[in-house]
């Protein structure tokens, strides 16, 4: 199961399709709020309750759970990228039966960003190998410390409007 999505991934229907014993999983673990989520702002995210379940179902060991959205995203600029990078990752611990080859072939005859999808394929195929060191790429990156304040915010936009055309 490579499971691009969390909240897809725990599904009904998704996991009625494996089995212990037989299915490994790698899941992107980041959370991307859906539509319910947003509409009720008050709603936990029950993100630990959605890996449980996939757990559960195919056993231990099993799984590896990964924040692909924001490696790939700080990796390479986007958060498309993520669905690549976690078939590189799940294809470098052999849970994909086709060659390396044929994937970065597909990903050719597909035709679309052709370096930047293969080059998130690379980066998973090289987080599933050393994952602290990709990892550690990031821990280097500055991270926000905190959310900016309402009074940030305009400030922060102003300046940008300004930067952008006058006043």
């Amino acid at each position: 199961l490579v499971g691009c999505d969390l909240v897809v991934a725990s599904t009904y229907e998704a996991m009625g399709k494996v089995a212990q014993g037989r299915t490994f999983a790698v899941v992107n673990d980041a959370e991307v709020p859906t539509s319910a989520f947003i509409l009720d702002p008050d709603a936990n995210f029950p993100s630990e309750a959605m890996k449980d379940k996939v757990k559960a179902e195919v056993g231990e060991g099993s799984y590896h759970f990964i924040n692909a959205t924001r490696v790939a995203t700080e990796l390479l600029g986007d958060s498309i990228a993520s669905n690549l990078f976690l078939l590189g990752f799940a294809w470098q611990r052999g849970l994909v039966p086709v060659s390396a080859e044929a994937l970065e072939q597909a990903i050719e005859l597909n035709g679309v960003a052709i370096d930047f999808n293969k080059q998130a394929f690379l980066w998973g195929r090289r987080c599933a190998h050393q994952p602290e060191k990709v990892l550690g790429l990031l821990s280097k990156r500055k991270q926000p410390t905190s959310p900016m304040s309402l009074d940030e915010v305009l400030a922060d936009r102003e300046q940008r409007l300004l930067g952008y055309q006058n006043a």
